[in-house]
């Protein structure tokens, strides 16, 4: 499940259906949030204020001034670390801040990066819709590898254990054969079928 980890707007839908196959690092869609363009503001401003306070210690005379001025340089770091954590937080990726450290300008909209290579199994969201913190976008799966529930009749339990490899051919795709582990003996029987499920 891909969240919304900021209040904003849908400035723009990259994945915008279902079924379709994304890899991972591409963008999902690009959010316009006035807090995040605030959380950019302020990193920027604290990276500044490193920069200056850094060039300052170098330039300082007295060994007392330095001082004063290299204390001033941790606390502007500190402030710059809070900054650039709360941009992590958001899922503002190292490449997308060292961007903004090049650019120097905050940008309107941010993209929303997938975490990983799959199919959008579903998408929730639509263009130029307002979006809470916590709200569910997408659903993406990674199918190279699934699960498959088979019933086995009673009789055929004592054939099965956990760990064993299986081969697999569905009807869907009949020339085809697909190999897998028994992951899970279900511990009862359906009382109807007399079957048990298995989980490969």
């Amino acid at each position: 499940d891909v969240n919304a980890r900021v209040m904003g707007w849908v400035d723009q839908l990259y994945a915008d259906k279902p079924g379709q196959f994304i890899q991972q690092g591409e963008p999902l869609l690009a959010l316009y949030s006035p807090d995040l363009y605030s959380a950019q503001k302020e990193y920027l401003l604290a990276w500044e204020r490193v920069h200056q306070k850094s060039a300052s210690v170098e330039q300082g005379q007295s060994e007392e001034l330095k001082g004063f001025l290299s204390a001033n340089r941790d606390s502007a770091m500190s402030l710059l670390e809070s900054a650039r954590k709360r941009l992590e937080l958001w899922e503002i990726s190292p490449d997308q801040i060292k961007r903004l450290e090049e650019s120097r300008s905050p940008e309107n909209t941010r993209e929303l990066i997938a975490p990983l290579t799959g199919v959008v199994l579903e998408k929730k969201v639509f263009p130029k819709q307002m979006i809470q913190a916590g709200m569910m976008l997408y659903r993406i799966a990674d199918l190279s590898q699934v699960w498959l529930e088979i019933e086995v009749y009673e009789y055929e339990l004592p054939l099965l254990q956990v760990g064993q490899s299986v081969t697999v051919r569905v009807d869907a795709i009949p020339n085809e054969l697909f190999d897998g582990k028994v992951d899970f003996i279900y511990p009862y029987l359906e009382n109807k079928t007399r079957t048990t499920k298995v989980r490969v």
